[in-house]
This record gives structure tokens, C-alpha cells and sequence, in this order.
């Protein structure tokens, strides 16, 4: 399996972020681009399997998280600030949720910084599975030595990655960290996970992308009961007319 592993100039100018440097030093194969991974298209990069975005995740007060997270908009494109963070409005990216549990637990191999899972969003809409490794939350972690190094070893494991025939899960409700979803990839894959608070735009098309965007099969779906309150009985329905079994996650965690 051929994994495109992307870096972007701008993360590393404008942000500082180490671990381009690193990749290209340490002759890691890798495909450099000038803007932000999450304004790419299909026709921009290279003919790969998968693809993998080394870049930030940011929050102010918050210096040390690593996340990984597929690709898509639910609802309307994600904004932060005045920064559109690209996508199409109610379109979900290509996902492969058997390298999205490869990563998640490459990550979890060390106790020195919290790891999440995020719910998927944002930019960019690309056909072929894309998966976002961020380095977080600030200019601290971007520019440290030790977190950079450990995502570079983390990056050069994907020669390890073997594609999955598991089916996968997919996921309504839960906060945008997936704090209790992600307990489940130590023993199973997941696909797309719709937060609770995008859970109002999930609908039958979107059901429909989320089975066709994911390459594996689809075993579930999984509801987080608290997590979608008066949306509970629309998406029971909708869930219904698809035909897989529905799943509530507090019978599983």
C-alpha cells in the first residue's frame, strides 16, 4: 500500500513547525505543498493508496496533544477565526479506518503528551482516504524537539501499515475529542464520527457518504444516546431505512 505523507511549507513558516524539517532530514519520502493541506483536491497530488497530513492543531492555553482525525464537513465548512478551513459543505472525504486505529495506537505507545481522536472535519475533500496528524495545541509543542521527533518516528511506522479487511463502525454523538469513542480502537476500526454537535446535519445522504467514502465494509452504527438528545428518534429512523444494525455506546464502553 502506497502512503502519501504531506507537509506544508506554510505550517512550517508561518507556525515553525519542526517536524518537516525532520522528515525531510531524515530522507523520509514525502510530498511537499506551499498552502495548507486542507485546501488540496484529488488533481494536486500524486496518485497514492492513502494519505497522511503531518500539520498543527491549535489551541491558545493548551500546549501539548497529538490528533489524528479523518477528513469532512458534516454542515457548513469549519471556521476559525476568520480562517476557512476548507472542504466542501456536506461532503466527507475518502477514509481508511483501519490506518486511522494504526496511527491512534502508534500514538498511544508513549505516556508523555495526551493523544485523541477528533471527530471528522474540516477541509481537504479528496476522493483517496486522508487522515490528519496534527501537532498541538501552540507555538510550544510545534516548535519542540521531542513531540516532533516522536510524530516523525510515528510517520516513518506507515511502511509497517497494513491494509484491513475489518469492517468498521460508524459513529453519532459524543463531544469533538470522541473521549469515550476512541476506548473502542483498541479492539475494533471506526469510520466517520459525527460529534453531537453536528449531529442535526446528519441525514440520509450523509449516512450514505459516510458508508461509500469508507473502504472498508460498515458492520454499525454507533449512537451516543446522551450525545444527539431530540435527534435520537430522525436518526433511528434513518439508520433504520440503511439497513445496519444500530448500537447504542454505552452498551459498548
Amino acid at each position: 500500500m502506497k502512503i502519501g505523507l504531506i507537509i506544508s511549507q506554510r505550517n512550517e513558516l508561518e507556525f515553525g513547525l519542526l517536524a518537516n524539517k525532520m522528515i525531510k532530514e531524515s530522507n523520509i519520502e514525502h510530498i511537499e505543498i506551499d498552502d495548507f493541506p486542507l485546501y488540496l483536491k484529488d488533481e494536486d497530488l500524486p496518485e497514492c493508496d492513502a494519505y497522511v497530513a503531518v500539520a498543527i492543531h491549535s489551541i491558545a492555553d493548551e500546549p501539548y496533544r497529538l490528533c489524528v482525525h479523518a477528513c469532512g464537513n458534516w454542515g457548513e465548512k469549519w471556521q476559525k477565526e476568520s480562517i476557512n478551513l476548507g472542504g466542501e459543505e456536506r461532503v466527507l472525504s475518502g477514509h481508511d479506518p483501519g490506518l486511522f486505529r494504526f496511527i491512534y495506537n502508534k500514538l498511544k505507545e508513549q505516556n508523555n503528551w495526551p493523544v485523541s481522536i477528533e471527530a471528522t472535519h474540516h477541509g481537504p475533500t479528496l476522493t483517496k482516504p486522508i487522515l490528519m496528524l496534527e501537532i498541538g495545541s501552540n507555538s510550544e509543542a510545534w516548535k519542540d524537539t521531542a513531540i516532533n521527533q516522536f510524530v516523525v518516528e510515528t510517520v516513518k511506522s506507515l511502511k509497517e501499515y497494513e491494509p484491513v479487511s475489518n469492517e468498521a463502525s460508524i459513529v453519532i454523538g459524543g463531544d469533538h475529542y470522541m473521549e469515550k469513542v476512541s476506548k473502542l480502537l483498541s479492539t475494533q476500526c471506526l469510520c466517520h464520527l459525527c460529534p453531537s454537535n453536528q449531529s442535526h446535519n446528519f441525514n440520509e445522504d450523509m449516512l450514505n457518504q459516510a458508508i461509500r467514502t469508507c473502504n472498508v465494509p460498515i458492520k454499525n452504527i454507533i449512537v451516543d444516546l446522551s450525545g444527539v438528545g431530540q435527534h435520537y428518534e430522525r436518526i433511528k429512523k434513518i439508520v433504520k431505512k440503511s439497513g445496519l444494525p444500530m448500537v447504542h455506546l454505552h452498551e459498548l464502553v
